[in-house]
């Protein structure tokens, strides 16, 4: 009896400290989400007198995003050509550094350590009517963690070619697409970018926020010479950052943003602006 005495006292003080921390949280999440709105209505004025519309309802929720360093994991990249191809096996071609290439029963599959991943397939399999759903469902057995839903496109009479763009950080990769090829309702290749695992953050320094990125954006007009008289789309997300390494990938955040006359990237740490 007095052990649950105890218990429900330890209970109560929990719920009474969450209750505490609740009241002082609240106003400061307040105060940033006003800030951000007035923040936000003086950024639509500032591109209003460059004759540009700005809709501070378009700009996506902000992430906490850091660069990402990647490298490939064999054990993911095994069960992936296994899936793909039946029984794979690697293929010592001398190029292990860079790529590992797999045979199988259904075909053969190539993995680079960029990300960057083919399969082609002899053995065709009927996927059903839903193309879409098979697509879908072959992409996260693999582990391929979706940014939305697939896209689906008819090419030609028979011909179709599901798409999806990867997630991570709850973030999509712009520089990261899986396009399944299909013919008469078989899976007839895989091809795209695609990274497996990352090892951990790289460094301390966090994305921009929108605020910041759009003021960068507006300040490369002069230099870019680009023009459009609508901002439709901000969002945030990662590209892929060149690097001298063979054996990792890294990624930067940036905030895209899709204007009516074309696509921009703002670097999430450095604020360049470049065409996307």
């Amino acid at each position: 009896m007095q052990a649950s005495k105890i218990k429900n006292v330890f209970l109560l003080a929990l719920v009474l400290v969450n209750v505490f921390l609740l009241i002082l949280v609240i106003p400061q999440m307040r105060q940033t989400k006003n800030s951000s709105e007035k923040a936000g209505q003086e950024l639509e004025q500032i591109f209003s007198r460059r004759g540009i519309e700005l809709d501070w309802s378009v700009v996506s929720h902000e992430l906490e995003l850091y660069e990402l360093e990647l490298d490939g994991d064999s054990t993911a990249e095994q069960n992936a050509a296994s899936l793909l191809l039946g029984s794979a096996m690697l293929v010592d071609d001398g190029e292990g550094l860079v790529s590992n290439s797999y045979v199988g029963q259904k075909g053969t599959a190539e993995f680079h350590k960029s990300g960057a991943f083919s399969a082609v397939l002899t053995e065709k399999e009927n996927a059903g009517a839903d193309l879409s759903q098979a697509g879908r469902e072959l992409l996260e057995s693999m582990g391929f963690v979706l940014h939305g839903d697939v896209v689906l496109t008819r090419e030609s009479a028979g011909k179709y070619i599901v798409s999806a763009v990867q997630s991570l950080e709850g973030a999509p990769v712009y520089s990261s697409q899986a396009v399944l090829s299909y013919d008469n309702y078989c899976l007839t290749g895989v091809s795209g970018v695609w990274y497996s695992t990352y090892q951990g953050h790289m460094g301390n320094e966090k994305c921009i926020s929108a605020v910041t990125a759009l003021v960068s954006f507006l300040a490369s007009q002069d230099e870019l010479g680009w023009l459009c008289t609508s901002v439709e789309e901000v969002s945030q997300g990662y590209i892929e950052e060149a690097t001298p390494s063979l054996g990792a990938a890294r990624l930067v955040p940036v905030w895209k943003i899709r204007t009516d006359t074309g696509e921009f990237y703002v670097n999430g740490l450095t604020k360049e602006v470049s065409m996307a």
